[in-house]
């Protein structure tokens, strides 16, 4: 369905109008008509538009694999403080600015900066490859650590312990979205580079 989207747009559906013209002028046309070369220009065009729409169509299920990687790391819902009371409310509902509370057990649904912290531990292996928990707490230190001590992150689940803390991130935003999209990034410039060194008409 991605790639047959990719032939939709405005520019596609004149190259291939262009295509179907230049195939059909040449068969009409008695001099050139059983001349095999005489239909380069086409086919190549044809070819040009499908390669396009595969590479286009690779990126964005690439880009939307991240999205359903990143939305399986959290869990349906967490309990946030709304006007002065602790209520539970769908995980794609947080935003910015929203006191979390978390327990052992919950995974951190956003990047959190964190207000009060009870021996907390947190596994980060998913971020940052650490095997051990790591602990947390509110003091603001000089980060000597892959991860500031005193915020949590989307996806990693609590080990330990409890905790509050304000949303700063969310969704592609939060660290672990932004190597989802560092991932997606790569995954296109190689795509690019196949197709870079791939067929070119010749001018």
């Amino acid at each position: 369905m991605l790639f047959l989207l990719q032939l939709t747009s405005f520019i596609i559906i004149l190259l291939i109008i262009a295509a179907i013209a230049s195939i059909v002028v040449n068969a009409t046309n008695e001099g050139s008509r059983d001349e095999v070369l005489s239909y380069t220009t086409g086919m190549a065009i044809f070819v040009l538009v499908i390669l396009n729409a595969g590479i286009a169509a690779y990126t964005e299920n690439a880009a939307g694999n991240a999205l359903d990687a990143l939305a399986k790391l959290s869990q349906p819902e967490v309990s946030v403080m709304r006007g002065g009371e602790v209520v539970s409310i769908p995980t794609v509902d947080v935003v910015r600015g929203d006191i979390i509370l978390l327990e052992t057990g919950d995974v951190v649904p956003a990047d959190l900066r964190l207000i009060t912290a009870a021996d907390l531990k947190v596994d980060e292996k998913a971020l940052t490859g650490e095997p051990d928990d790591v602990s947390k707490n509110t003091k603001i230190k000089e980060q000597t650590k892959l991860t500031p001590e005193n915020m949590v992150f989307s996806g990693c689940p609590v080990a330990n312990g409890k905790c509050k803390g304000v949303v700063v991130a969310t969704g592609m935003e939060t660290r672990i979205g932004e190597i989802a999209k560092m991932m997606a990034s790569e995954d296109k410039e190689a795509m690019e580079a196949m197709k870079n060194g791939g067929f070119q008409p010749q001018r």
